[in-house]
């Protein structure tokens, strides 16, 4: 694959997806590729892609308008605590599909988890599945006006106690177009769950699993009007 031109469109095809870009996109662009990609790239076409994540974010520069796409068969695995740290303000992950094929990070650690640490990040059409039993926070938000845009979970190893989690400083945190494949099983406790964030909206959702807790809960610090709509949760 090959960089789309960055003339005056609006709209662009790349990888099999439809990105929608201003006229002028502003930043730098960068591609990860974990079966073509070696770290040792520069990231900045197909050819050159990086093989981690955590690589193209360490490139980016902060609320320069930066933007990482990642390759439909894209895989990760999370086996350490901030195993992918999005810790640079303002860059813009987007992961392209091919129908069901999406960027894929897997916890094979119970504490392997992606944080995202820095203000104003986005992610949109990444998975995260559940590789070991009992696990917790997978997905980790504690940067404040954030977005988790069409991204899913599924529990492939026994049931992951929770799986989206924040921090306090999670303000106006939007996740849009969650969908979430939790086990049958009992051993979950929730699916999202909010820690005292503000002002944040959840809409747009598919839930199914069986949750000890609550498939959405707000945990130990009250949270301040958050809007959650549009959705549907499935209790086994």
């Amino acid at each position: 694959m090959s960089e789309a031109p960055r003339g005056p469109l609006t709209a662009r095809w790349l990888g099999g997806s439809l990105i929608m870009n201003p006229a002028e996109v502003p930043g730098e662009t960068y591609y990860v590729d974990s079966n073509n990609g070696d770290d040792t790239y520069t990231g900045k076409e197909w050819s050159q892609a990086l093989a981690t994540l955590d690589a193209a974010v360490n490139k980016c520069t902060a609320n320069n308008g930066d933007t990482i796409y990642v390759h439909p068969a894209h895989a990760e695995s999370l086996a350490a605590d901030s195993a992918v740290d999005v810790d640079v303000a303002g860059v813009q992950i987007i992961g392209l599909r091919r129908g069901r094929e999406m960027p894929t990070f897997n916890a094979t650690a119970t504490a392997g988890d992606f944080k995202l640490a820095a203000a104003n990040v986005s992610i949109r059409n990444l998975r995260f599945t559940g590789g070991i039993d009992a696990t917790t926070g997978i997905l980790e938000v504690s940067g404040a006006d954030c977005a988790i845009i069409d991204c899913e979970y599924r529990d492939v190893t026994g049931q992951a106690t929770d799986v989206l989690i924040t921090t306090a400083a999670a303000d106006r945190l939007l996740i849009d177009g969650w969908v979430h494949f939790g086990a049958a099983g009992d051993g979950g406790d929730t699916a999202i769950s909010l820690v005292g964030s503000d002002d944040c909206e959840i809409r747009n959702f598919w839930i199914y699993g069986n949750f000890d807790l609550g498939a959405i809960e707000f945990r130990t610090t009250a949270c301040a009007r958050v809007w959650i709509h549009d959705g549907i949760i499935w209790t086994e």
